[in-house]
C-alpha cells in the first residue's frame, strides 16, 4: 500500500467526489490508517457499499440515504440539505487548505473524469490541491478534463459498485402508462434513480432526448431501439457495459453540474421534462424527498433544480411520480415532513391511480385533485383534512 500524499494529511477539508465512480481509493486508505485526523470530510452521493464509510466520524453528507444512511442515523455524519447546483458555494465556505479527491483516467499530460462528474470539476477548481485516483481496471468511460492543481496520483483498486437492477411491477407499469399520456410530443427528459423512473424511461413510446443528472441502462435501451434522439447528456452514469457502449459510440456525453443543473439552461431546452419521485407529496403539491420520520433516506440532490427549470420552461413539464402508498402509509399527505421542492415547481403528480395536473389550480382544487389519486384507503381522510397516516 503506497503512502497517502502529504497534502491529504495536511488538509483542513477533504472533499470526496461522489458517484459510483467517485473517490474511493484514498478514503479507503485513510480509514485503514486511522481516519482523516482533524480534517473535515465532505461526501456526496455514495451508491453501493463502501467499507470506509464505517470510519466516518464528523463528516458532512451532501446526500442522505444510500451508503451514508447508517452514518447519518448514528451521528457519524451530518446531513447538509444543499441543492446540487449550490454545492460549489457550500464547498467554497469550508476551511482551507481544501484537498479534493477525484477518480480519473490519464489523458496526455493530464486526466479526465470517468463516469462520475457532477460537482467534482467545481470542487477541483476551488481546491488548494487535487488528488487523482486511478483504477486501471475501472470502467473505460471518458468525461471532461480534471481541472485544478493536481499534486498527486494514487493508483489502486476501487470498490465495484453494481448498478441497481429491479424489474418493474404492475404498479410501476401503471404509473408509467399514466406518465406517457402527459409527455410532450418531443420531450427531453431528466430522470432520477430507481426502478420506477427506469421503467418510465424504458417505456416511452416516442424518440426522446436525455439531459439528466444520471444516465442508467434505460438510456442504453433507448439507443438500442432507436428512441434516443441526439446525444444524451448526464452528470453521472451508472450502468452495465451496454451503457458504456453508448458512450463509446458518442451517444452519451458526461458533463459537469454547472451545465446539467443550471436552471437558466434548463428553462430554455425545448420540451424539457423533469421526471422525479417523492417520499411524500403534500396536498398543496410540495414534495419531500429527504426524510421519513427521523431517518434521512434521501437527499435534496438535483430535485429542486430540475423541477424549477422544467416549471419555468414555456413548454416544459415538472412531473413527480410515486406509489400512492408505501408500507401501508399514504404518500399523499396533508403536509410533507420537510419541503424539498416547492409547490410552485411541481406541475403534475402521478400515482398508479391517475394524474393530478396542478397547473393553474387553487390550493383547494389542488388538494381535491391529489386526494383523488391517493390510495383508496386514504382518500376520505385526506378530503376531510385529516392525517391519513394517523
Amino acid at each position: 500500500m503506497s503512502e497517502l500524499p502529504a497534502s491529504v494529511r495536511d488538509a483542513a477539508t477533504i472533499v470526496l467526489a461522489d458517484g459510483a465512480d467517485g473517490a474511493d481509493i484514498v478514503p479507503g486508505r485513510l480509514a485503514a490508517e486511522g481516519g482523516p485526523g482533524g480534517a473535515r470530510v465532505v461526501v456526496g452521493w455514495l451508491p453501493g457499499d463502501r467499507p470506509w464509510v464505517t470510519a466516518l466520524d464528523g463528516a458532512d453528507a451532501l446526500m442522505g440515504g444510500y451508503g451514508v444512511r447508517a452514518a447519518i442515523r448514528e451521528g457519524r455524519a451530518t446531513y447538509r440539505p444543499v441543492r446540487l447546483s449550490a454545492v460549489p458555494r457550500f464547498l467554497a465556505s469550508l476551511p482551507r487548505p481544501i484537498v479534493t479527491v477525484v477518480r480519473g483516467r490519464p489523458d496526455g499530460d493530464g486526466f479526465r473524469f470517468g463516469g462520475s462528474v457532477g460537482w467534482a470539476p467545481a470542487a477541483a477548481r476551488l481546491a488548494d490541491a487535487v488528488v487523482v485516483e486511478v483504477d486501471p481496471a475501472g470502467p473505460a468511460i471518458t468525461g471532461p478534463p480534471v481541472p485544478g492543481d493536481v499534486v498527486a496520483v494514487v493508483e489502486g483498486t476501487a470498490t465495484a459498485v453494481e448498478p441497481l437492477r429491479g424489474e418493474p411491477d404492475a404498479v410501476d407499469r401503471a404509473i408509467a402508462a399514466h406518465v406517457a399520456t402527459v409527455l410532450p410530443p418531443e420531450p427531453t427528459i431528466q430522470y432520477g434513480p430507481g426502478a420506477l423512473l427506469d421503467a418510465i424511461v424504458r417505456g416511452v413510446d416516442r424518440p426522446v432526448g436525455i439531459l439528466s443528472g444520471l444516465a442508467t441502462d434505460a438510456v442504453a435501451d433507448l439507443a438500442a431501439t432507436g428512441r434516443l434522439r441526439g446525444t444524451a447528456v448526464a452528470g453521472y452514469c451508472w450502468g452495465s457495459d451496454a451503457l458504456l457502449t453508448v458512450e463509446h459510440d458518442g451517444r452519451l456525453r458526461l458533463a459537469a453540474s454547472d451545465e446539467t443543473h443550471d436552471v437558466a439552461r434548463l428553462a430554455v431546452v425545448p420540451g424539457f421534462v423533469a421526471l422525479n419521485t417523492a417520499l411524500q407529496v403534500g396536498l398543496d403539491g410540495s414534495v419531500n424527498v429527504e426524510r421519513l420520520g427521523t431517518d434521512v433516506v434521501g437527499g435534496v440532490g438535483g430535485h429542486p433544480d430540475f423541477a424549477r427549470g422544467a416549471s419555468a420552461n414555456p413548454d416544459g413539464l415538472s412531473i413527480v411520480c410515486c406509489r400512492s402508498a408505501h408500507r401501508g402509509r399514504s404518500t399523499v399527505v396533508l403536509r410533507p415532513l420537510v419541503v424539498t421542492t416547492s409547490r410552485t415547481d411541481v406541475d403534475v403528480v402521478v400515482t398508479e391511480h391517475g394524474v393530478a395536473d396542478l397547473r393553474g389550480h387553487s390550493d383547494a382544487e389542488r388538494a381535491r385533485l391529489l386526494a383523488e389519486i391517493a390510495h383508496p384507503d386514504h382518500r376520505d381522510a385526506l378530503l376531510r383534512g385529516e392525517d391519513p397516516n394517523g
